[in-house]
Parts: structure tokens; sequence; C-alpha cells
């Protein structure tokens, strides 16, 4: 019994850290100030979404411990949001509706993503990525403000990112020793 608690002990250690990592990075302002992407909560989540779906495709398997790490790190992300939505001073139902549609938006976008990324017979062929991307990351803003060419950008990134941790592999994710891709060719981004 204690081995089974200090290996989930462990693994929620481990759960942390992809968590706070994907956070760093969906957080670089390269992406709200190059990238376009209103710098508010939705914008703030639609990136951590983007990166989360990347995350939890890689984390697909049959295997019971990877789907149980992918279940705690998506019950850790929605976790989060509630303990920050709470330190925003939202009531308790008024947190609840929150989480709740938040994890009905985040359902949709793992939909969306993966049905345009099955659509792309090869990564050039960036259409279908690009109108989900413009419906998400950029719904907010009127198409004068909406840059086409960011859309391509983060169709390119997106799929880059992708690859890249399907490259790094499943052992290096649940390991929270990832890499992420530059965002729009330029030099490193982190902080």
């Amino acid at each position: 019994m204690l081995a089974r608690l200090k290996r989930a002990m462990r693994r929620s250690a481990q759960v942390q850290k992809l968590y706070h990592l994907v956070v760093a990075q969906s957080r670089l302002p390269v992406f709200y100030d190059r990238g376009g992407v209103p710098d508010t909560v939705d914008g703030r989540f639609e990136i951590l979404a983007l990166h989360m779906v990347a995350v939890l495709r890689v984390l697909k398997s049959r295997d019971a411990q990877v789907k149980r790490f992918a279940q705690e790190l998506y019950d850790f992300m929605f976790y989060a949001m509630d303990v920050g939505l709470r330190e925003d001073s939202v009531g308790d139902g008024g947190v609840r509706q929150q989480i709740r549609r938040l994890t009905e938006a985040f359902s949709g976008r793992v939909v969306a993503y993966e049905r345009a990324l099955n659509q792309m017979e090869k990564p050039a062929e960036t259409e279908a990525l690009e109108s989900v991307l413009r419906r998400n990351l950029f719904g907010t803003l009127d198409d004068v403000d909406c840059d086409p060419s960011m859309r391509a950008a983060f169709a390119v990134y997106f799929v880059d990112l992708v690859s890249e941790l399907e490259r790094q592999g499943q052992a290096a994710v649940l390991a929270a020793d990832i890499v992420f891709p530059v965002f729009g060719g330029g030099g490193d981004e982190r902080e």
C-alpha cells in the first residue's frame, strides 16, 4: 500500500510539473504580442487549450498508467482553473458554472483540432486547421483585426508542436522533459 501511495505521489508531482511547463509555454508573450491572440482570460485559455490538446494527443494509450496520468493532467488543469477563479472572488455557484463552460469548451477544442489534423494529407494543407484557429484563437476579433498570416503561423506552430511532441515521445511527456517549438520561426522564445 505504501508503494502505491509513493507511486501516486510521484505521478501527481509529475502531473503538476507537466501542467506548469505547459502553462509557462502558453503564457509566453509572443503568442499575444506577435501572434495577435487577445491577452484576455479567453485568449489565455485558448493558448493553453492548444498546447494541452497536443500534449494529451501524445498521451493517448491503451496502457492503464498512461491513461491515468492523462486523466490526472486533465483533472489538474481544471482544478487549477477552479482555484484561479476562486482567487478572483468568483462565488461557488459561478465557479461551477464557469468550470462546466470551460470543460465543454475544451472538449470541443479537442474534437475540432483532432478533426482538422486528420483532414490534413500533407503538413502544408492547413486550411481546415486555420479555420478552427480563426474561430478559437481569434473569435473575439473582427476580420479587420485578425491577421490571416497569424492564422497560418499558428497552424504551422500547432503542426510543429504536435510533430515535435510525438517525436520526443510519450516517455518525455510523462517525465515533463519536453521542449516546445518556437512560434513564428524567431529565436528562442522561452523566458
